[in-house]
């Protein structure tokens, strides 16, 4: 079982935010998240925790447990995950010393419901994240290597700019349905939609995983 530390501000048990190791980096850096999204994350891991706790039933808690949670809660516990157990999914974390009012909850696997808040805080640490990992500036360059051949349809057809907004949305889900959308409304046939949709978030992707995987 791998030890992960969320530090907290001693000054209030409820209204400042957290300071915690979400995502992979050479330093270690902590990131600054609102309390009640720390906490969402804190009870999906105990759940999470829960999922791999019985070899027996490992599989079936998994399988309903990732498909019942939002696109965004999955890359966040991952994300999470990973950063303390060297790049890893599928090994148990305990945190130690969390906010004091999230002890409650520790070792309580009850599912919980995103709320709107909560999934706007997710949003804006994995953008703040994916746009250090890969400025939008770069975001071209990238399609251009790893997919010329849709790209050219885009530059030729002057959408390249079009698609740059929910290109970096970094959920993939939303990612691809959204480039497709942006193409559609352009009128390409909805089929060349999807499918240059789908190059351009592969390419992305696979930009982001080499990249993260260079700071472990």
């Amino acid at each position: 079982m791998t030890a992960a530390v969320v530090e907290r501000r001693v000054m209030s048990t409820r209204k400042y935010p957290v300071l915690a190791r979400l995502f992979v980096s050479r330093d270690n850096n902590k990131v600054e998240i609102d309390r009640g999204a720390a906490l969402h994350l804190y009870r999906l891991l105990q759940r999470y925790n829960w999922c791999l706790a019985d070899d027996s039933l490992r599989e079936s808690r998994w399988r309903r447990f990732w498909r019942g949670i939002a696109a965004v809660e999955r890359v966040v516990l991952s994300h999470f995950v990973k950063a303390h157990c060297g790049g890893r999914l599928g090994v148990r974390v305990r945190v130690e010393k969390p906010p004091v009012d999230f002890e409650q909850f520790e070792d309580d696997p009850s599912p919980v419901q995103i709320t709107p808040a909560v999934e706007h805080e997710f949003r804006r640490v994995l953008d703040d994240f994916y746009k250090r990992l890969l400025p939008t500036t770069a975001v071209k360059e990238v399609w251009r290597r790893r997919c010329p051949e849709q790209f050219a349809v885009l530059e030729a057809s002057g959408q390249a700019d079009t698609v740059l907004s929910p290109a970096t949305r970094w959920v993939a889900d939303d990612m691809q349905r959204q480039i497709a959308g942006a193409l559609a409304a352009m009128q390409e046939p909805s089929t060349d939609s999807q499918e240059v949709a789908t190059a351009l978030v592969s390419a992305l992707l696979a930009e982001v995983e080499e990249r993260e995987r260079a700071l472990c």
